[in-house]
């Protein structure tokens, strides 16, 4: 019963309107019982969350990309365009695609997906929710190009892949690369680059430095990965360059004890994109 009361004051917390919260509440009552009655914890399942078609590896999956997609709100953005142009590195089966559109129905996405196997489940959610302004590119938006290796765990469901064999798992696929910066320069403008890349965050921005593209985005939500495997701290010089660049930034972490590994999502913004931004309307 404690679930599900947790459940009510987080829809509550993250609903904007009676509706919405009562939507809220009701998909993950939904995700609750599907995942009680699910035959098989890796089976591809399909659910309707807020009104888009999601089909994922498994509805514990799905639970977990809800919640820490459209329920924790560390994706939200706001901007003084109704129609944003938005860079998604690291897109999974589409989860912050949807919640994207669903901020900003009209945005263009660009979206970058290395993993066959979860790229296969982006395309077929965008398809299904009939998507529009949305690119889809089957590479891992890096600092290079060419052919590279891309390392996942043996579960084909898994959320984590990388560059980094010491992050992504135990199997080695190869995948295409293409730098990032080349797709920054065919925009006119940028609104919001999303990069969550498990690991090989800091040699993009390195090369978008390089090319003297890191400016052209508004705003940036990048998760970083602090002290992978115990890798020397590299946060201060990470921040600097997007200080040194105009950007200010907010920050998210948490910890148990010193040490340890962490996720530190970062929201990078210029001031004057905060100073004019406007939040667009809900349905």
């Amino acid at each position: 019963m404690r679930k599900y009361i947790n459940d009510a004051h987080l829809a509550k917390k993250m609903g904007k309107t009676r509706r919405e919260r009562f939507a809220i509440f009701l998909d993950l009552l939904k995700l609750r019982i599907k995942r009680r009655l699910a035959r098989a914890k890796g089976e591809e399942c399909e659910v309707d969350l807020l009104g888009y078609e999601v089909s994922g590896f498994s509805y514990s999956a799905l639970d977990f990309l809800f919640r820490e997609v459209f329920l924790s709100g560390e994706y939200f953005f706001e901007t003084s365009s109704t129609k944003p142009v938005i860079l998604d590195c690291g897109a999974n089966i589409g989860m912050s695609v949807l919640y994207f559109k669903y901020l900003f129905p009209d945005a263009t996405i660009v979206a970058f997906e290395p993993n066959p196997n979860t790229f296969r489940l982006l395309k077929q959610n965008v398809a299904a929710n009939g998507l529009r302004d949305v690119e889809l590119h089957e590479i891992a938006a890096t600092d290079r190009e060419g052919e590279i290796s891309f390392f996942v765990s043996s579960d084909p469901g898994t959320l984590v892949g990388s560059t980094r064999s010491d992050r992504g798992g135990n199997v080695e696929l190869k995948t295409q690369a293409g730098r990032l910066s080349k797709y920054i320069q065919a925009q006119q403008k940028i609104d919001l680059i999303k990069i969550d890349v498990e690991g090989s965050e800091l040699n993009i921005v390195n090369e978008l430095i390089e090319s003297s593209t890191l400016r052209k985005a508004e705003q940036y939500i990048i998760e970083y990965h602090h002290r992978i495997n115990n890798d020397p701290s590299r946060l201060a010089d990470f921040l600097k360059q997007f200080e040194m660049n105009g950007y200010d930034y907010n920050l998210k972490a948490s910890f148990r004890k010193p040490g340890d590994f962490q996720d530190v999502l970062i929201h990078f913004y210029r001031e004057t994109s905060v100073r004019s931004r406007r939040r667009a309307p809900h349905d």
